[in-house]
């Protein structure tokens, strides 16, 4: 009776010890994510993507099909599609809903080196805007190529107005780097330098001494600075 004891006691220990385990190793691999799609009635997860620390990964170059994915499934558990930012290896996608605190940042990119897409779900407090231009200056100038020596002047009070709302509602962001592709204007802005960098189909991005701002590409804003895009 005495060893069968021991024998049971045993067996508990090697359970609970394993069960531990698995429970420590499986906390392990949602180390740093600050949203985890499993626990979300709303956020669906695609079938073969594994969880790993702060991403999940799945074999192959599945960009595209996440894409495709995500842009319907989300849309379809009633969030917003606030921004994207579409590549040919990559994309980023910033969502919105009522009843969801902050902004919801899904993204993937194909490391080539290993073979497979690795995806990122960030819960990121709301995006915050910064005023850049306090008052209407009485003219704004654009160089549509930065290189320029002559601008084209804008001198509507109304289209003036325009302008500096559009660019003082655009989202701050970090500093970005521009891959190929990218064309460099200049608003001057009562003497303030604005750079703005733009490419067809992706964000717009405007830089100062005060930052960097981002924005969708809104045909507004072209209209009004004759921009080609």
């Amino acid at each position: 009776m005495r060893f069968k004891w021991i024998g049971s006691m045993v067996m508990i220990i090697l359970v609970l010890t394993g069960l531990f385990a698995y429970q420590e190793g499986n906390s392990d691999v949602y180390e740093g994510m600050s949203i985890i799609p499993e626990e979300e009635e709303d956020i669906p997860l695609y079938e073969g993507l594994t969880p790993k620390r702060n991403t999940y990964v799945i074999e192959g170059n599945q960009v595209d099909t996440l894409y495709s994915y995500y842009i319907k499934e989300l849309s379809n558990a009633g969030w917003k599609l606030a921004m994207e930012d579409r590549r040919e290896s990559s994309f980023r996608s910033v969502w919105e809903k009522e009843e969801f605190s902050g902004e919801l940042n899904v993204r993937a990119h194909y490391e080539k080196t290993k073979g497979q897409t690795a995806m990122v779900f960030d819960h990121h407090p709301s995006m915050s805007t910064t005023t850049w231009i306090e008052q209407p200056p009485s003219s704004m100038c654009v160089y549509v190529q930065a290189s320029d020596e002559n601008c084209t002047a804008i001198k509507d009070p109304r289209h003036i107005n325009d302008l500096m709302h559009i660019i003082n509602q655009a989202i701050d962001v970090e500093h970005q780097s521009y891959q190929t592709g990218y064309e460099k204007s200049e608003l001057d802005a009562g003497g303030q330098s604005i750079m703005v960098y733009h490419a067809q189909g992706k964000p717009l991005y405007f830089e100062s001494e005060q930052g960097m701002k981002m924005m969708k590409p809104e045909s507004d804003f072209f209209e009004l600075t004759n921009i080609p895009h």
